[in-house]
């Protein structure tokens, strides 16, 4: 008789248990479906930076450029980017700087003027940390080439104009390029996030051309150490 009991008890607590076990597969069957629908852990963005440059160092043969500043510029930037997991993504990018002016004194207080502007791609990797339902902070860090495009360089208030050139042709230079990156995102829906974002960038050295006058080779000017601040305000869409 103890043995019948004990039998119908387990048939009751088992059928009881039986829907809630049911519910548990089938999430975990949604979920695990979600992970392998083709498409739902990539994304599309784009974004717009306000550029702060530093420096660069110029110089001019061996003679080191004084009083150097590098007005600020704009960028714009796409990129397709994948969640590797909830906390870790990897994102490829590429973006155009706009043209800007870098003015510079010289040691013969000659005044100097470039014009400069770049592209560039990345390969970036970030950690995101979720902190509340919409909000989730990250850090980054990126790698990549950039094309540093000198248009133009001028000399004015020369000691000696007729021996010296007072324009240098441009001339486009190839560098590595690093990037380390801070923000935060907010889910503005379940496929889209607003980003908002700092960055500091190494965009390695640019370059004039090399220019004649007369029988005389002037030095070309070097642009050395590009560095720049940038703010950035984009948009992420969850391709699903």
């Amino acid at each position: 008789m103890r043995l019948i009991f004990i039998s119908i008890l387990a048939l009751h607590f088992s059928s009881l248990a039986a829907p809630a076990l049911s519910a548990d597969m089938k999430a975990n069957h949604f979920n695990s479906d979600k992970l392998m629908e083709y498409g739902s852990w990539w994304y599309v963005r784009g974004d717009v930076s306000v550029a702060n440059y530093q420096g660069p160092d110029v110089y001019c043969g061996c003679i080191q450029q004084k009083s150097v500043e590098h007005e600020m510029g704009m960028a714009g930037s796409i990129g397709l980017g994948y969640h590797v997991n909830r906390y870790f993504r990897l994102e490829l990018a590429g973006e155009y700087r706009s043209p800007t002016k870098i003015t510079f004194k010289g040691s013969d207080n000659s005044n100097g003027e470039a014009r400069y502007n770049s592209a560039a791609g990345f390969v970036n990797a970030y950690v995101d940390i979720p902190l509340a339902k919409k909000i989730t902070p990250y850090v980054g860090l990126g790698v990549g080439m950039v094309q540093n495009n000198i248009a133009s360089v001028s000399r004015t208030n020369v000691p000696c104009p007729s021996c010296t050139p007072s324009e240098w042709e441009g001339a486009t230079t190839v560098s590595m390029a690093f990037a380390a990156m801070a923000g935060v995102a907010y889910e503005l829906n379940p496929n889209t996030q607003l980003d908002i974002g700092y960055r500091f960038l190494k965009l390695g050295n640019a370059h004039s051309s090399t220019q004649t006058n007369l029988s005389t080779n002037s030095p070309r000017y070097e642009f050395k150490d590009l560095t720049s601040h940038d703010v950035r305000v984009g948009v992420r869409y969850l391709i699903d």
